[in-house]
């Protein structure tokens, strides 16, 4: 069903009696009626997990954990919202769950983007100082990859305060003015 969603992105291109992304849904909604126990049983193994490699400083690893119990949470509670297949009271169960890891992924998600902010901000400052342009053009790439997930995450101040946030713009306009004005270097 992927492939065939994939090939007709909003599946008007073809006439189905039952959408391709319903018939999914219905194999999720069943999947998850049968396999409930082990789904969730699998992402307490996750969070556990998750913790472990958090502990442990291993925010990456963590972070991916987190993202993958999250994201089969999720399609849980997507497949069957209102817990008709899988019953209301372990539909909330499943909700809850996916609340827990998804506030732990958040934090780790959070951490990591304050590291990297430090990192490339350090980095771009000495890059600036320097004459290597292809680096400080790689530097300006990984600058502006941050401030896309700045703005995924939305304005506010308690993620990721604004002191954090108000540096890259300005960096970003020194390095590109840089850049520029070495264009024939």
């Amino acid at each position: 069903f992927d492939r065939v969603i994939a090939l007709d992105v909003t599946e008007t291109r073809i006439k189905y009696d039952i959408l391709p992304s319903d018939y999914k849904r219905q194999c999720q909604r069943e999947n998850a009626r049968v396999n409930l126990d082990s789904i969730l049983r699998s992402a307490n193994n996750d969070i556990g997990e998750g913790d472990r490699l958090a502990a442990a400083n291993n925010i990456a690893q963590a972070e991916s954990i987190y993202k993958r119990a999250n994201d089969n949470l999720n399609e849980v509670i997507n497949s069957d919202p209102q817990g008709e297949a899988i019953g209301t009271d372990n539909l909330k169960k499943v909700t809850d769950l996916q609340q827990q890891v998804f506030n732990k992924f958040l934090a780790v998600h959070l951490k990591s983007l304050r590291s990297d902010i430090r990192k490339s901000v350090g980095n771009a400052q000495t890059l600036l100082a320097g004459n290597d342009l292809i680096a400080l053009l790689k530097s300006m790439f990984n600058l502006n990859h941050i401030q896309t997930s700045l703005n995924k995450l939305g304005p506010s101040a308690d993620q990721i305060n604004m002191n954090e946030r108000n540096q890259l713009a300005p960096l970003i306009q020194q390095i590109q003015k840089k850049l520029n004005d070495n264009y024939a270097n």
